[in-house]
């Protein structure tokens, strides 16, 4: 212990004159600078043409201007007309046009009194995506306050009187309907999210980082695994090799992993400090232990070369950093990135990570003394 400040100080060194190495390290900042660069100029996944043919409408403006206030990967944009929305429709400069009939509250009426065939609202596209399909949510939303309010004025009409003032009525039910939240976000801990106003594109930042983390690794092993070759530190105790090993795989993912701690902190995507550095230093951990496990499998530089980018594409794909598969989750829970995106939000994986650096070091450890046993053999 008293030589292990020096011993990781050389190591260090060493790695720094590695260009390999120095390319992971500089991937980090790269991509928050990239991504910070793209966020600032996103204008959305998917490009809505908004036109009304008549814009005067008390109900027309109050849709469009929810709709053309709303953030998100739906972008929408006001065009002066229906032929402009649909020309942008069809010379691919938007995805598709929505556009909102004159007599849209007479239409509403009709379809609330049981008018089916009553459509208030005219939608354009070149294709229908699932994309535009999720879109539609938003129009959905915007377009329920006014039937909301076209079955509340119809009842209060037959019910209570038919003849009402129609503006207090209107003033009642957005006191009613603005006065709070209907959602309560919750994470599975039964911790409170909130609102997040993050981009979308910032959401998946956490799994990329931490998978720059695990790149790093597989540098660590690959270079292990030459140095072995070379018979570089053959001259090691054997009672402490183990720990070496462990030390010399986490000398590279410490370092991008401090990286990535600022880099996190500093886009805003970071949770409590104290949850960050914990479930930070168990994610080395079990990087460094899944590394040296690949590494003892594999044990050619060559072998590990090939595998190692089919191995970390695996792992991206099987954890919820893009998309989630639930189908692969017996898949998920075998990599240390699953236990490490689930602990930003949910302690308890902090714990379950422990285990899982446990036992995947119980595995290496035992597989040591297999491969020690039999190159004596051999």
């Amino acid at each position: 212990m008293k030589r292990f400040p020096i011993r990781w100080y050389l190591l260090n060194k060493r790695l720094l004159k590695k260009p390999v190495f120095l390319l992971i390290l500089c991937i980090v900042p790269v991509l928050i600078v990239a991504l910070n660069a793209v966020t600032v100029h996103a204008d959305g996944f998917i490009k809505i043409a908004l036109a009304a043919e008549e814009p005067a409408e008390p109900a027309v403006m109050r849709m469009t201007g929810e709709l053309l206030g709303s953030t998100g990967v739906v972008h929408i944009t006001a065009c002066n007309s229906a032929a402009e929305a649909e020309e942008l429709v069809r010379y691919g400069e938007a995805d598709g046009a929505w556009i909102l009939s004159s007599d849209i509250l007479d239409r509403i009426d009709r379809f609330v009194s049981g008018d089916k065939s009553a459509a208030c609202i005219r939608i354009v596209e070149r294709q229908d995506t699932i994309s535009l399909k999720l879109a539609r949510e938003k129009l959905a939303a915007a377009l329920s306050s006014e039937t909301s309010f076209a079955i509340l004025r119809q009842a209060y009409a037959k019910n209570v009187s038919p003849s009402y003032d129609e503006a207090r009525l209107r003033r009642c039910f957005d006191s009613v309907v603005d006065s709070g939240e209907l959602f309560e976000f919750r994470y599975t801990s039964g911790e409170l999210a909130g609102n997040n106003d993050a981009s979308y594109l910032m959401l998946p930042i956490r799994g990329i980082l931490a998978s720059a983390i695990l790149l790093a690794g597989f540098a660590m092993v690959l270079f292990r695994v030459r140095d072995r070759e070379q018979k570089v530190f053959a001259r090691l105790d054997r009672r402490t090799l183990p720990l070496f090993e462990l030390g010399y795989h986490l000398t590279g993912i410490i370092d991008v992993a401090l990286l990535v701690l600022l880099s996190l902190f500093l886009s805003g995507n970071a949770v409590s400090p104290l949850r960050e550095v914990l479930s930070m230093a168990v994610y080395c951990l079990n990087c460094a232990s899944f590394v040296i496990l690949i590494g003892l499998i594999l044990r050619k530089a060559d072998r590990i070369a090939a595998a190692s980018p089919l191995i970390l594409v695996t792992v991206i794909v099987v954890n919820p950093i893009l998309f989630n598969l639930p189908f692969v989750y017996p898949l998920r829970v075998i990599t240390p990135l699953y236990y490490y995106l689930q602990s930003a939000h949910n302690t308890a994986y902090i714990m379950y990570g422990l285990g899982y650096f446990g036992i995947v070091t119980a595995i290496d450890l035992i597989l040591m003394l297999l491969l020690e046993k039999l190159n004596k053999n051999t």
